[in-house]
């Protein structure tokens, strides 16, 4: 029989851990605060804007290096946000003919 059945189980919820343990939390509200971030609010190096948006390596480079999207900077790093990035991407499109 499972652990988890009963009168318990209104009261318990099972959570997965950061560490992949399996961990019961009393109650019905579980607070966890190493959930993963947002993927849209993280910076973005070169690699992964080359990646993230299927332009060559070389062009995610010159877009970086010649400041066509607002560059942050961390320490001697430079990222990019991905808002700022589909910004660009949104200015510098053409639209189709028909």
């Amino acid at each position: 029989m499972d652990s988890y059945t009963g009168d318990k189980a209104e009261n318990q919820r099972r959570t997965l851990c950061a560490g992949g343990s399996l961990s019961t939390v009393e109650g019905s509200a579980v607070e966890n605060n190493k959930t993963a971030p947002d993927p849209t609010s993280l910076l973005w190096d070169v690699n992964a804007l080359a990646e993230n948006t299927g332009i060559p390596l070389r062009t995610a480079r010159s877009i970086i290096a010649q400041r066509r999207v607002p560059v942050v900077k961390v320490g001697r790093l430079a990222r990019v946000r991905p808002a700022d990035v589909f910004a660009y991407l949104d200015a510098n499109t053409i639209p189709a003919a028909r």
